[in-house]
């Protein structure tokens, strides 16, 4: 299956680039792409990566959150939070860093992974 079939299209271009790298990299990483996750009072929220497996959550976060918006920042917390105190780890990632330290980003992703169901055994 191509990666195209797993985006909805709303992905942005670094969510993608991280998408191909965990494919080739961690075939071991089971997740889906673009899930809506439902919260208490709160509706739903559209995640970027889930990791069903093991309750991660991966956001690829845009400019406006690190660029001084500070209601996307507000909103990025919020929905953080939201998703945590419903059982979910959440890593927050910048475009730079997937951008420029994609092995890095891969690594702490597949620590979480590893440790949780090492947990399980």
């Amino acid at each position: 299956m191509s990666w195209k079939r797993h985006f909805r299209g709303n992905h942005t271009e670094t969510a993608m680039i991280l998408f191909k790298y965990l494919k080739k990299h961690y075939p071991h990483c089971y997740f889906v792409t673009e899930e809506t996750i439902k919260t208490c009072g709160q509706g739903g929220f559209i995640v970027d990566f889930l990791f069903k497996e093991v309750n991660l959550i991966v956001e690829v976060d845009g400019e406006a959150v690190h660029n001084h918006s500070d209601i996307q920042r507000v909103k990025t917390i919020r929905k953080k939070e939201a998703l945590e105190s419903i059982g979910y780890k959440v890593l927050n990632f910048t475009n730079d860093e997937v951008r420029h330290s994609i092995d890095k980003v891969a690594h702490a992703i597949e620590s979480h992974y590893l440790a949780v169901e090492r947990g399980r055994s």
